[in-house]
């Protein structure tokens, strides 16, 4: 029996191009499907974030109504017909299409979205493949994605969002929600995406997007940009009340007084939440500044200090409250980058091991943007992203804040990577990049 080839794609974030849209190579993408139609029958797995709802301009949270007519502006607006005609000569040539969700676009679970998505590229909604259930760990959530079989090996192809506690979207409750017709509630950070960064990156602040920032990491870059906006959301979505922020900083301060701010109130995720995003801000500075500045932040409930009049201080200053938030969130991302060497640990690699099976040898995944070959058992693979992404530049604080406040940051390019699996007698898989017109 010869070997079988997949070549997995994943965070492509396709979507109706304006203002705060990351995905830009189009062209590429299509020439990139176009080249492997011409190869030998393999199987492409979009694993997940292919498209990007959150990004429309009308998004406002899942609607199962309007799913398949979002889905069909996407695929209809003539930037995308590069990447659909790539996709349908993949189907033409007789090679096999796989469809994952990701937290970007869990609408493509939904049997209209599939239909639609099929009937576009020339598949039904029986041909084309899509999540499965892979694994249920005892005690917690399931894994769902595409199983890879080899000879006595096995390996999962995943989206990766099963591993990010603001971003998880359960894959069976979504389907039962779709197929009902009924609202679905996404996840917090789809919320911070669509309610925050969205109007963020609307506002000409297009680096926000390009370092893809976490939840426990970027709060104090968002309290930094617009702190009434931030705080309203985090109010409604999070259930996080000044009062309830300012006693948990509190208490982590070891203050025995914690004046009106009670117990954790709100809900299940609120204290596992919070709790990220207090460590957040006391991880990211030298031990000698946290007290001084986390009582300002603990003080300041829901009005800030006021920000410096113009003429009043120089960024060359970089000290105070605000100067501190953007420290704070600045020092916290280059240490959870995620542009080290490709065989480095990443978000993922720290997390997956109690919720994968025994014996399973290969798993590939997206979510993180950054490309990663790691030896191990399993061998983990990330697929990365076709949008901008890149590393904070190593300068100073103080310089790179000076260009941060100036609304820029070094243009990154696409890593454009994908990779390939075979599954012959054994099960071998390598990350490709397209560059110059070629895989490499």
């Amino acid at each position: 029996m010869s070997a079988q080839r997949y070549f997995v794609f994943s965070d492509i974030h396709l979507t109706v191009p304006c203002a705060w849209s990351a995905f830009r190579d189009h062209e590429a993408l299509g020439a990139c499907l176009e080249h492997l139609a011409g190869l030998p029958q393999h199987t492409v797995i979009l694993a997940g974030d292919t498209f990007d709802f959150l990004l429309l301009a009308d998004y406002e949270g899942f609607d199962p109504a309007r799913s398949a007519d979002r889905m069909a502006a996407i695929l209809d607006h003539p930037a995308s017909a590069p990447v659909l005609a790539g996709l349908r000569a993949l189907v033409r040539r007789g090679h096999r299409l796989a469809l994952l969700a990701g937290n970007h676009d869990p609408e493509v679970l939904q049997t209209s979205v599939r239909k639609l998505f099929g009937a576009r590229v020339g598949l039904t909604e029986l041909e084309l493949g899509g999540d499965v259930l892979l694994h249920e760990p005892p005690g917690l959530p399931p894994v769902h994605g595409r199983r890879i079989d080899a000879g006595q090996q096995f390996g999962f192809v995943v989206h990766g969002d099963r591993w990010d506690v603001a971003n998880y979207i359960d894959r069976t409750a979504f389907r039962r929600a779709a197929e009902a017709g009924e609202k679905f509630r996404l996840p917090p950070g789809s919320r911070l995406v669509y309610r925050i960064l969205r109007k963020l990156k609307h506002e000409r602040r297009d680096w926000v997007d390009q370092v893809k920032p976490e939840i426990e990491s970027v709060l104090p870059l968002l309290l930094y940009l617009d702190w009434p906006l931030v705080w309203d959301i985090l109010k409604k979505d999070y259930l996080l009340t000044a009062n309830l922020l300012c006693g948990r900083l509190r208490a982590r301060l070891g203050w025995v007084n914690l004046g009106d701010a009670g117990p954790p109130r709100g809900g299940p995720n609120v204290p596992e939440e919070l709790d990220a995003f207090v460590e957040a801000l006391r991880d990211a500075l030298p031990e000698a500044e946290r007290d001084d500045l986390l009582r300002t932040l603990a003080g300041a409930e829901v009005l800030a200090p006021p920000r410096p009049r113009p003429g009043a201080a120089t960024l060359a200053d970089h000290a105070g409250f605000w100067r501190w938030l953007l420290r704070a969130w600045l020092m916290r991302s280059r240490r959870r980058s995620r542009f080290f060497a490709e065989d480095a640990d990443d978000e993922l690699s720290d997390v997956f091991a109690p919720s994968l099976p025994p014996g399973l040898d290969l798993l590939v995944a997206g979510h993180t943007h950054g490309p990663r070959h790691v030896a191990g058992t399993p061998t983990y693979l990330n697929s990365g992203t076709w949008t901008p992404v890149g590393p904070l530049p190593d300068d100073e604080i103080e310089a790179v804040i000076d260009e941060l406040e100036r609304g820029k940051l070094p243009t990154a390019e696409s890593p454009r990577t994908l990779v390939e699996i075979t599954a012959g007698t054994a099960l071998t898989a390598k990350l490709r990049m397209w560059r110059g017109g070629g895989l490499v």
